[in-house]
């Protein structure tokens, strides 16, 4: 139910929201004449007003909290889809990152995922989330794409992390007297 309010159109949800308090304010006003005379309406007619102010201090506090939840949604929503757009545009500019012949396969492949799960998110996920349901579109598949291991990565660039490696394995990027990889090390000395 909450969902088909949210996904309403803007002029019909200002109508509902002002329109509905009004219409059952003619309502009550005419079940209220239609079972109390205009005497009975005189001499409670100052704690009728004092009552009608509390109801009408009511509905604005509650209007109010409802849409500052509504806002604090909305900006928690934008928030977290500009962080996830951000990530995506970094990972898409760290694929060049792989450069070389040996990585271009798995550059399009990369390329090819990050396609892919900005348009599983835009056409399943979006979608199911405004039915209220968990989208499980963007969802890695169980068997298939694999990271690449770093052993995969190293062999791209063996030659150029191999020279800043000395004998004893330390990095230029890792920590000092760091074993180096068994395959680095056959690299380095041959």
């Amino acid at each position: 139910m909450s969902h088909a309010i949210a996904a309403m159109p803007g002029w019909l949800a200002i109508l509902v929201t002002a329109g509905a308090p009004v219409l059952m304010a003619l309502g009550l006003g005419q079940v209220m004449q239609a079972v109390f005379t205009p005497q009975e309406f005189l001499a409670n007619a100052q704690v009728g007003a004092i009552k009608y102010s509390f109801m009408v201090e009511i509905y604005a506090v509650v209007a109010a909290l409802a849409l500052v939840g509504a806002w604090d949604i909305y900006q928690t929503a934008r928030d977290t889809l500009q962080k996830e757009a951000s990530g995506l545009y970094l990972l898409a500019l760290s694929v060049d990152a792989f450069d070389g012949p040996a990585f271009q396969d798995r550059r399009v492949e990369m390329r090819g995922a990050i396609r892919a799960y900005a348009g599983a998110v835009v056409s399943q996920d979006w979608p199911a989330m405004q039915a209220g349901q968990p989208g499980t579109g963007s969802e890695p598949p169980s068997s298939g794409w694999r990271a690449p291991s770093s052993t995969s990565m190293a062999a791209g660039r063996g030659s150029r992390r191999c020279s800043r490696r000395s004998a004893t394995g330390s990095s230029r990027w890792g920590r000092r007297g760091s074993p180096a990889s068994p395959s680095c090390r056959a690299r380095c000395q041959g």
